[in-house]
């Protein structure tokens, strides 16, 4: 497993490691960094315009991430999807929850 420094690092379209487990629906990978590094919970993609977290990218992208979704739901801090500091996370997983 990559150090903690390692799994912050971001991609070409901002997304870090757990983001990128989060849009592909790979439960096994991301159970593994969130035990190493669970402050990837609460990172944002680098996208500009949406911000999302892990939690609601998986709902966001993926309609076969619902498994991963609900394990990023049961470690993701309350904190970062309530509303507040111009975030959209709350609301937008509240509407794909709706929609999954």
């Amino acid at each position: 497993m990559l150090p903690t420094d390692k799994l912050r690092m971001t991609d070409k379209d901002g997304n870090t490691v757990l983001g990128c487990c989060a849009l592909v629906g790979n439960t096994e990978m991301a159970k593994c960094i969130v035990e190493k590094c669970p402050m990837l919970l609460s990172i944002a993609n680098g996208n500009k315009f949406d911000k999302l977290i892990p939690v609601v990218m998986a709902l966001t992208c993926n309609s076969n991430s619902i498994a991963t979704a609900r394990y990023l739901y049961s470690v993701t801090p309350p904190g970062s999807l309530s509303p507040g500091k111009g975030s959209i996370n709350g609301a937008t997983f509240v509407t794909r929850c709706i929609y999954s």
